[in-house]
C-alpha cells in the first residue's frame, strides 16, 4: 500500500464528505489498512459513543462514560496520543469484549478541534497499529473539519470545559506528590517502567496521594482535572499509561 497516496486520497474524500456520518465512515475506511481493529467514538458530554467499527471488532451499542475508561480520559485530557494494556482497567470491559484479535496494547488518538478533543480512534494490531500513520490521519480529519464547516452535518460535540476551582492548588500537590515518588522510590520507578507494572511497585505512594488528593480536591457535582493522575501518566510513565499496568485505577471521578 502507498501510504503516502493513501492519506491524501482520504484527506480529499474529508474534506468531500457531505455530512458527518459520512465522513465518518470515510476515516474508519481510511484507518483500516493500519490496524486489525479500529473502533473511532465521538466524545459527547463526558461519554463516548461509538461511531464506527472496522476489522477485528464490533462497534459498542452503548455509551460509555469517558472516566470509566482511564486510557480515553487521558487521551482527552492531554489531547496527545496514548498507549494503553488491552484491559478492562484501562478500557473498560465493554470496549474488550468486542475487539477480537490477540493484541496487548491499543492506542488511542484523539481528534482535536480548536479548544477540544471531539473524538477518540482506538487501534489494535497484534503486530502493532501504524502509529505515525493514524496519528497523521487524525490530524488531515481534524484540519477538514475546519475547513468544510458544514452546517448541515450534526456536529461532533465534545465534553463541557472543566471546572478551575482549586485547579492552582491542585496541580501543586499532584507536582509534589510526584516529585517525592520520584526522589524517594526511583529504584522502584526504573523497575516499574522496565517491567510494565509502576503502580505495583508504588501502590502505597500512590494510593496514599490519591487518597489525599481526592479529600483536597474532589467534590460531588464537580468536574475538574485529575492533575495527579496526569502527573503520574506525564512523569512516571512517561506518557505510556500501559506501564502503570493493568492494576491502576485510573483517573479520580
Amino acid at each position: 500500500m502507498d501510504k503516502l497516496r493513501h492519506l491524501q486520497q482520504a484527506s480529499r474524500a474529508l474534506r468531500q464528505a457531505e455530512s458527518t456520518a459520512q465522513w465518518t465512515q470515510i476515516l474508519a475506511d481510511a484507518a483500516a489498512p493500519f490496524a486489525d481493529a479500529v473502533l473511532f467514538f465521538r466524545v459527547d458530554d463526558g461519554r463516548l459513543l461509538c461511531e464506527a467499527a472496522r476489522g477485528a471488532c464490533r462497534a459498542p451499542k452503548a455509551a460509555i462514560p469517558a472516566a470509566a475508561a482511564p486510557a480515553f480520559a487521558q487521551a482527552i485530557e492531554s489531547k496527545e496520543s496514548v498507549f494503553a494494556l488491552h484491559a478492562p482497567s484501562q478500557l473498560t470491559a465493554e470496549i474488550c469484549g468486542v475487539i477480537d484479535n490477540a493484541a496487548k496494547r491499543a492506542l488511542l488518538v484523539p481528534l482535536t478541534g480548536r479548544t477540544r478533543v471531539l473524538a477518540v480512534l482506538l487501534a489494535e494490531s497484534a503486530g502493532g497499529v501504524e502509529t505515525h500513520a493514524l496519528e497523521l490521519l487524525l490530524t488531515l480529519a481534524a484540519a477538514s473539519l475546519e475547513m468544510r464547516r458544514d452546517s448541515s452535518a450534526a456536529p461532533l460535540i465534545a465534553p463541557a470545559p472543566e471546572s478551575a476551582v482549586d485547579s492552582p492548588r491542585a496541580a501543586r500537590f499532584a507536582a509534589s506528590a510526584v516529585s517525592a515518588m520520584l526522589m524517594n522510590h526511583g529504584e522502584a520507578v526504573a523497575a516499574g517502567r522496565a517491567s510494565g507494572n509502576l503502580y505495583d511497585r508504588l501502590r502505597g505512594p500512590i494510593d496514599g496521594a490519591r487518597a489525599e488528593y481526592a479529600e483536597k480536591f474532589v467534590h460531588p457535582g464537580e468536574t475538574k482535572s485529575d492533575f495527579l493522575h496526569r502527573e503520574i501518566v506525564e512523569r512516571i510513565a512517561r506518557h505510556d499509561l500501559a506501564a502503570l499496568g493493568a492494576g491502576y485505577p485510573g483517573p479520580l471521578a
